[in-house]
């Protein structure tokens, strides 16, 4: 993919350590608005990442 973009937020364990990811990644012109990434997308992933680390015993804070 040319021009791609992407952003990743942790999914933390019990420990809070970071076990795995929710990444999102796509064409720069639709993941991105005039240069910064959407927040729409930063916020979906960030909700994403919660509720899985929730899921786990964790939490979304290091």
């Amino acid at each position: 993919m040319v021009n791609a973009a992407s952003i990743a937020v942790p999914i933390r364990d019990r420990a809070r350590a970071a076990v795995a990811a929710v990444s999102v990644t796509g064409s720069a012109d639709r993941v991105c608005a005039d240069g910064p990434v959407r927040a729409s997308l930063v916020s979906a992933a960030r909700t994403c990442a919660r509720s899985i680390s929730r899921t786990l015993g964790g939490t979304d804070r290091p």
